[in-house]
């Protein structure tokens, strides 16, 4: 049984959607979708550890940013995945890590 301390040890980021419907948390093991009312896990998917997870809206896509502890997830990489099919959609690239992601409807 794991103590109270290394769980939180494991949570990597913790963010609403634009909505404030629902909360994505990103730990060492992956990524997890929480709805608030009521409140209850309703996604979660175990990849390896998610320093991002942006969510847009209520849809089925989530933004992932990896926390760099496998090559596969790095810092640098946008995931955008879809939860409804378990699936990355599109890989984009960058030079620098990603330290935040901010999506809308438009764009």
């Amino acid at each position: 049984m794991r103590s109270a301390e290394s769980s939180r040890a494991d949570l990597l980021f913790l963010n609403f959607n634009q909505e404030a419907s629902c909360i994505s948390v990103g730990t060492r093991q992956g990524f997890a979708i929480y709805n608030c009312e009521p409140f209850g896990k309703c996604f979660q998917e175990d990849i390896g550890g998610i320093g991002i997870a942006e969510m847009l809206y209520c849809t089925s896509l989530v933004a992932l940013v990896g926390a760099g502890d496998q090559p596969a997830f790095s810092p640098r990489r946008l995931r955008v995945w879809n939860t409804k099919t378990g699936a990355a959609i599109c890989d984009l690239n960058f030079v620098t890590a990603v330290l935040a992601v901010r999506m809308n409807r438009q764009r």
